[in-house]
């Protein structure tokens, strides 16, 4: 008999946004934190100075490599809170949201973007913001409000929060906007997940006896590299963010009848 509707996973911005999670969550695993610990990359001192996590690889670590990856990273924010946000006026508009509403979003739009050109990413707000963005977490005002002595460090957190908080949309609206966001953050932690690794690959380096299993999994993640650009996940592939293209999967259809 067919599944009940409430079995599929919806092919709304929101379902897709629970793929693009488990996706990241998958890549992160290549991560390999086992732990509180301190950073095996940058506490060359020995001091234990430093907590490892994604925070601190997104953000904080300096390890040379790790660092040239996140000037990369950071160099991409303006265009794409710029984009994300030009989505997000688009959904507005496709809704027809109240006149008063779509000015106030816009005026946040062009505040917001005028931060971002001047932003100091390693400040407390661009940390706040670059975090949020890699692990797609859309999140409120209020975020920023909540402690009124940080607000005037967190300029670029209370102006995108507000602009979240007033965009109120059916899930439709939001598909490109979804597809778009998860798609960049699924690509910089792929770049970072690789930097990680090869970075401890450096550091500790495989001994003769685990030549052969270090070989085994080099073939491994070829060949989930293989299969993620065969099923259309690759980064590489073209995008999916204009709102006027269509889904081209297709559920299968079990007409399976009951066996009384």
């Amino acid at each position: 008999m067919r599944a009940p509707p409430a079995a599929r996973l919806p092919r709304t911005a929101a379902g897709r946004a629970m793929r693009g999670a488990a996706l990241a969550g998958a890549l992160s695993e290549r991560l390999r934190y086992s732990g509180p610990a301190p950073c095996p990359l940058c506490d060359a001192d020995g001091k234990r100075s430093t907590q490892d996590g994604t925070f601190h690889l997104f953000c904080e670590c300096t390890h040379p490599a790790v660092q040239a990856e996140r000037h990369a990273l950071q160099s991409t924010l303006p265009a794409l809170l710029e984009r994300l946000t030009s989505l997000i006026c688009k959904a507005l508009r496709a809704q027809t949201t109240p006149a008063d509403t779509y000015q106030r979003v816009s005026d946040l739009r062009d505040t917001l973007l005028v931060l971002a050109e001047a932003a100091n990413w390693q400040s407390r707000d661009g940390k706040a913001i670059i975090y949020r963005l890699v692990t797609v977490v859309p999140f409120p005002a209020k975020i920023a409000t909540a402690l009124p002595a940080l607000l005037p460090q967190l300029q670029m957190v209370h102006c995108l929060g507000q602009i979240f908080d007033s965009t109120v949309v059916q899930d439709r609206w939001l598909r490109p906007l979804a597809n778009h966001w998860v798609k960049w953050a699924t690509r910089q932690i792929r770049r970072f997940a690789h930097v990680r690794a090869d970075a401890l690959g450096a550091a500790h380096p495989p001994s003769a006896e685990s030549a052969a299993d270090g070989d085994a999994a080099d073939l491994s993640d070829a060949s989930e590299s293989l299969a993620g650009s065969t099923d259309g996940s690759s980064s590489d592939g073209p995008s999916d963010d204009d709102s006027s293209e269509q889904e081209t999967e297709s559920e299968p259809d079990s007409d399976s009848s009951d066996a009384d």
